[in-house]
């Protein structure tokens, strides 16, 4: 029989079970202890109050500190009065007196290339053959072979150090101190990326403006020692942005001594450049140094120090691997792409040279199996992207002109031999100028210099073709100039006429850059070319074309020595042609009306022109300096094969880098 609990006996049997205990919220908590049991702490629990709250928090946050920081700068600039010394203030403006510059990169961020006959590319080779017939064997002996293979792997990838590119009692001085452009000019340089891309960063070396940010962010804000190659190719980068937004008369030249910015600028370039380690020392932003360098060097019309600075920053490319597709499938510190970009822009330069200045380039094409840069698909930088690459591809035409017919190799060919290739290629040539004139040009960033620069590329492509027909053999090997040459340089000068005048009104570029950037490095064949048309066939119109070119350089003569002395010897041609073009028996061999070709004469040891030919003009002063003896210098050594000799323009080549 079943009797009811009595309230005493339930109170009892609940006081026996225990008593469920209050969390103080501590780790482990009381209730956690008393039990005996695991405590989970409570901060792991995922919060069940939403996040976005406290992110809108957050960015009000910082949209107030960014509105005090503007504010501030802007304080800042409107504090000095016209005139006045500006002060420094010590957030604003710092020096790398405070900054720790070191000279190489660090250990592992660049691996040195060997190709696949060094003895260090064949001992990889045998390692990686025996790691692979390790593994099929005794797993017991598995553990110290690979142990062996790992450590001699190590030993095969070391990495590049100042120690592998100075001499042991090596007494390199470290950069000079220099100093920095304002933060708030930086800031400002860079924000202007988000409301116009800069021309100089649409494509060719740069076109990545994340890189150039996070460029800037590693000099002026440091989380670790700044490189010299990272402060000499950010001074340039900004060297030439602040001469583009000057050109433009960008707003933002009210808020600055852009003249002062920009002279500071080259200062900190050149003084980079001048380092032993950036010409020595193989690195990603020691390369960009390099180019920057080159760029600067042609805008000061000094083709040799561009020369230097190219063949360092192609020793570079190839010591990285920059050239062999294998060095693209490891991971790098830097992007592909911009490895990419920066290699087939020293490749460019490296050819264009070679063709100018008659010498064999640094980067023959036999060694090289890497992919051009992908053209963006975007259509405002597709364009750019486009041009770039057939910008390498004419540049490799130039490179196989000189390999084929004006290296020592090729001036021994035969005439079929020599014919063979410039029939080749000429065909490449018209096929490159059908690509360059089906590019899309619709919808590209800042469209009035996109089609000014076709310009530019006439005359190179004119100027090229002048160079290749100039090469075509006569019968039994005379000097011949015939009539697709003749073509080819009227052409070319027509270019310039046209292209100079486009740029003269748009203000987008000065003469004086012009012809630095332009002239001076094409080549120089069209002009000569005309000259001896001129005076070969009595053709005034050729004589007419001459007067009109040398005008054009009258205004840019004041830019340089190398502009002075382009236009003494334009000058001195012209006023020849002048004289010489006067209808009386040819003074240079046999011209053919006819065909429109004309036969030099080719006698060793005797000038191309007939004994006399300048007795007209003797009782004349050579004007600017120039005389018969130096056109008779000028024409031989370029009949005889070989380019226009450089020390013309670059009056003193052997001067230590921008002085």
């Amino acid at each position: 029989m079943n009797t009811e609990e009595t309230i005493e006996a339930r109170q009892q049997r609940l006081a026996s079970i225990p008593r469920a205990i209050r969390c103080d919220r501590t780790v482990p908590c009381s209730h956690c202890r008393t039990s005996g049991i695991a405590c989970q702490n409570s901060c792991d629990k995922p919060e069940s109050r939403p996040r976005s709250d406290r992110i809108k928090h957050l960015e009000s946050h910082v949209s107030r500190l960014e509105k005090r920081l503007r504010s501030l700068e802007a304080r800042f600039a409107n504090s000095h009065t016209a005139g006045e010394p500006q002060t420094t203030s010590p957030r604003l403006e710092r020096s790398t007196s405070e900054l720790e510059v070191r000279a190489s990169p660090s250990a592992g961020e660049n691996q040195l290339f060997e190709g696949g006959s060094s003895f260090s590319f064949q001992s990889f080779q045998a390692s990686k053959a025996v790691e692979m017939t390790a593994e099929s064997n005794d797993p017991r002996d598995e553990s110290n072979i690979k142990e062996s293979l790992d450590h001699l792997q190590s030993l095969l990838r070391e990495s590049p150090s100042r120690y592998h590119h100075s001499f042991g009692n090596s007494a390199l001085q470290s950069m000079p101190a220099v100093k920095l452009l304002p933060v708030a000019l930086v800031i400002g340089i860079l924000q202007r990326f988000k409301t116009r891309r800069p021309l100089f960063l649409s494509s060719y070396a740069v076109s990545d403006l994340a890189f150039v940010e996070r460029l800037c962010q590693n000099v002026y804000f440091p989380m670790t020692s700044v490189t010299v190659g990272q402060l000499t190719s950010m001074h340039g980068i900004l060297y030439f942005l602040l001469k583009e937004y000057m050109a433009l008369k960008d707003p933002l030249c009210e808020e600055f001594d852009f003249k002062a910015h920009l002279a500071q600028c080259d200062r900190n370039l050149i003084s980079g450049l001048e380092t032993y380690d950036i010409l020595a020392v193989p690195c990603f932003e020691n390369v960009l140094a390099l180019v920057m360098g080159a760029i600067k060097a042609q805008e000061e019309a000094k083709p040799f120090l561009y020369c230097t600075l190219i063949s360092s920053a192609a020793t570079h490319c190839q010591t990285l691997g920059y050239h062999r597709e294998i060095t693209y499938q490891e991971p790098r510190a830097e992007s592909s792409d911009n490895i990419r970009r920066l290699f087939w822009t020293v490749y460019a330069f490296d050819k264009n040279i070679s063709l100018l200045l008659g010498r064999a380039s640094r980067i023959q094409d036999f060694d090289i199996d890497t992919g051009y840069p992908e053209a963006s698909s975007d259509p405002t930088l597709r364009p750019w992207d486009e041009s770039f690459i057939l910008g390498i591809k004419l540049a490799s035409l130039q490179g196989q002109i000189y390999t084929a017919l004006y290296s020592a190799t090729g001036l021994k060919k035969s005439l079929s031999e020599r014919s063979a290739d410039i029939s080749r290629l000429s065909s490449l040539l018209e096929q490159w100028r059908i690509e360059l004139e089906e590019i899309n040009s619709s919808g590209v960033n800042n469209p009035q210099v996109f089609h000014l620069s076709r310009g530019n590329w006439d005359i190179m492509f004119y100027s090229t073709l002048t160079a290749l027909f100039r090469a075509s053999p006569g019968p039994g090997g005379a000097v011949q100039i015939n009539s697709q040459c003749f073509h080819a340089a009227r052409l070319s000068l027509q270019s310039h006429l046209r292209c100079l005048p486009q740029y003269q009104e748009t203000r987008l570029l000065s003469d004086i850059d012009y012809v630095n950037f332009i002239l001076l490095f094409s080549s120089f064949t069209p002009f000569i070319v005309t000259f001896l048309h001129a005076i070969g066939a009595h053709n005034p119109e050729d004589v007419k074309l001459l007067e009109d070119v040398l005008s054009t350089l009258q205004n840019a003569r004041v830019a340089s020595k190398a502009a002075e002395r382009l236009f003494q010897i334009c000058s001195a041609f012209v006023r020849l042609a002048k004289e010489l073009s006067r209808p009386r028996s040819s003074p240079l061999g046999f011209y053919n009306q006819r065909n429109d070709c004309l036969r030099l004469m080719d006698t060793p040891g005797q000038s191309i022109l007939r004994p006399g030919v300048f007795q007209p003009t003797q009782g004349q002063d050579p004007t600017d300096g120039l005389g018969p003896s130096d056109v008779f210098d000028i024409l031989d050594d370029w009949v005889s094969g070989q380019p226009i000799s450089m020390d013309f323009f670059d009056v003193n080549p052997e001067v230590n880098m921008f002085q």
